[in-house]
């Protein structure tokens, strides 16, 4: 076995070990710039740009739906004379942050500045052992839902920025962060429709920390490893087919064809059963559509809640005429996942594609990965 093979068995590549032994928790850190003669430094993602300057740097968060959003980021200590007028300044690195999601999470810790964490929404779901064990000595507050925002218990944290995610006609989330004095942070990576456009978002938080340099290398690891992975597959000659999730109430929620999702089922060896659906978030259908559909599909991922194949058949019994649940091909995602809540997969994962990727290419083509152990995924008995 080759000797990148046996580095993703290890669950994190030296490379990126040897990145985040120079960003310690503890250690103090100052921004740094370069001058890039006002060129985008984003590769793969389409919904933010960074565009580094002298003295600051603009980022601009680019939503799929709504206008642009732009942020002029100094470093604080030393302030430039002039920032644009139509962005929101933001001093760095930033010290005191509240994140809504568990996605950004690994961002954070990869970089070595965990502990700017400060607050945080459903922390039952969290997987980190670190953020874990920061809230139950009460370094980290809970703030409530996702889906609600606590405006009194923000406005009493002092924080430098609040991460958060905004779905279509939730522009009042906006406004009201604003309205209380912080700076919210707008982060649109579910909605990127290539794995490492989603990865990149890395680079955001790199910038808020003030350490735009180790994103950048970190990044630049984990595009490479995922390039490399990729075309170890281009010349397959047999691609099975696939399908994902579980419907909830009569919808099933399928990845559309150029989401982040369809493109791992591409890149991983796989013909995806809606990859001609060119829609970037989910695929309304009805559990009809999908069963004539999916009926002989050769695999089925991430199922959801579901934990076996009898839990399965037992949600529906039409699930049993499938071909992938006949022949025990499902896989979920829930390998590591805390039965008190949290899943690594909408942690780690969301910054590692290439070990998602990994995984997906031992589960479809296990003869190109023969010997790999599948860190996200179990398979469905």
């Amino acid at each position: 076995m080759k000797a990148f093979d046996r580095l993703l068995l290890r669950y994190g590549l030296i490379g990126l070990v040897l990145i985040a032994s120079f960003c310690k928790e503890n250690q103090p850190t100052k921004a740094t710039f370069q001058t890039h003669h006002a060129r985008n430094i984003v590769k793969y993602a389409r919904l933010f740009s960074i565009v580094p300057h002298e003295n600051y740097t603009l980022l601009t968060i680019l939503p799929p739906h709504g206008q642009p959003m732009c942020y002029a980021l100094y470093p604080k200590d030393a302030p430039p004379a002039k920032l644009p007028d139509n962005c929101q300044p933001i001093p760095i690195p930033v010290q005191r942050v509240a994140l809504y999601s568990t996605t950004y999470v690994h961002a954070f810790e990869i970089l070595g500045c965990r502990q700017v964490i400060k607050a945080f929404a459903g922390t039952a779901y969290l997987y980190s052992d670190s953020l874990r064990a920061a809230v139950l000595r009460g370094q980290v507050v809970e703030i409530g839902s996702p889906n609600h925002l606590n405006a009194e218990l923000l406005s009493q944290l002092h924080l430098d920025a609040v991460m958060i995610y905004l779905a279509a006609g939730e522009e009042n989330k906006l406004s009201l962060l604003q309205r209380i004095g912080l700076t919210p942070v707008i982060n649109f990576d579910f909605m990127e429709n290539t794995p490492l456009g989603r990865a990149e978002w890395l680079k955001v938080v790199g910038l808020l920390c003030g350490k735009m340099q180790q994103a950048d290398s970190i990044f630049s690891q984990i595009e490479k490893n995922y390039l490399q992975l990729v075309d170890k597959v281009k010349n397959v000659k047999k691609k099975p087919t696939v399908f994902a999730n579980i419907p909830y109430g009569s919808t099933w929620y399928m990845p559309g064809g150029d989401s982040f999702m369809g493109q791992l089922f591409k890149d991983a060896g796989a013909d995806y059963l809606w990859a001609e659906e060119k829609k970037s978030g989910s695929l309304p259908l009805s559990l009809e559509a999908v069963l004539a559909k999916a009926q002989q599909a050769d695999f089925w991922i991430n199922p959801g809640s579901m934990e076996s194949i009898e839990m399965i058949c037992h949600t529906d019994s039409r699930f049993r005429t499938l071909k992938a649940v006949q022949w025990g091909k499902v896989f979920n995602n829930n390998k590591r996942q805390r039965k008190e809540g949290g899943n690594d997969y909408w942690e780690s994962g969301s910054v590692r594609a290439d070990v998602v990727l990994a995984d997906l290419i031992a589960i479809f083509h296990p003869e190109i990965l023969p010997h790999r152990q599948l860190v996200y995924f179990n398979q469905l008995q």
